[in-house]
């Protein structure tokens, strides 16, 4: 059986032969930021009640159009190779944590790479494509979710152009195939339910937990969570459905 590899030497000498793809994503990146901002007169605050077709163009079709072909051209790093040993391994119905000790995650993910493999084989592509598909899917819910917060706050409205065209959050889903973004798209949501419905604080304390049970950093965040409450009683009750 494969082992998974956690050698920095091996990692730091995947980075340098994804260098080409760096470059690839930084230069596209650059010339579509650049010409957006031309479309706006320099200004990044797009109009969100526009609905033409250009405007989807910019906020939704492009970033699946670039995270998707660069998904389907990068098919080797370490994350992604220990990744596929994973999702081989848990799609023949075999106990991961048994096999990897060293495995870090908790098993949030795994149905998700159960599923990856079960595309790859129903549609005959690649496994290291398909294993990408939730991350650009939710980069794509990450778009949405900006959007729906600018629809009421608009004082960090440059903040999804910016996220749109990031090189790094785009190689970080679609060639890395790290998983940070699922997290950080579960603590953000839960940011806009308890910051648009305070009344719905029990739903954003368990849409908070689904990030700490995707990856345990989102627990650092709760405290900016419980200050938002007044009475000791709501803060105790958020923390303890936020991480059981």
């Amino acid at each position: 059986m494969p082992e998974l590899n956690f050698n920095m030497d091996y990692y730091i000498n995947g980075i340098i032969r994804l260098g080409p793809f760096y470059l690839i994503v930084l230069a596209i990146s650059t010339i579509f930021y650049l010409y957006h901002k031309q479309l706006n007169n320099g200004n990044f605050k797009s109009n969100l009640s526009n609905t033409s077709f250009s405007n989807y163009w910019w906020i939704f079709l492009f970033p699946i159009f670039i995270r998707t072909g660069l998904a389907f051209l990068s098919e080797n790093n370490m994350d992604l190779n220990n990744f596929i040993i994973i999702t081989e391994l848990t799609y023949s119905g075999k106990l991961v944590y048994l096999h990897f000790k060293e495995f870090p995650y908790l098993p949030f993910y795994l149905p998700i790479l159960w599923l990856c493999k079960y595309f790859s084989v129903l549609l005959s592509l690649p496994l290291y494509f398909t294993i990408k598909w939730p991350l650009i899917f939710v980069d794509i819910l990450m778009i949405y979710l900006m959007k729906k917060v600018l629809e009421y706050n608009r004082t960090y409205s440059d903040v999804r152009i910016i996220f749109i065209y990031s090189p790094l959050i785009i190689l970080n889903s679609s060639v890395l195939a790290q998983i940070d973004m699922i997290p950080v798209f579960f603590s953000f949501w839960a940011y806009y339910v308890l910051d648009r419905y305070p009344e719905k604080w029990k739903l954003s304390a368990f849409i908070l937990g689904l990030g700490i049970f995707a990856k345990t950093f989102p627990i650092l965040l709760l405290p900016a969570f419980l200050v938002s409450f007044k009475k000791f009683n709501k803060q105790i009750l958020f923390g303890l459905i936020a991480i059981t």
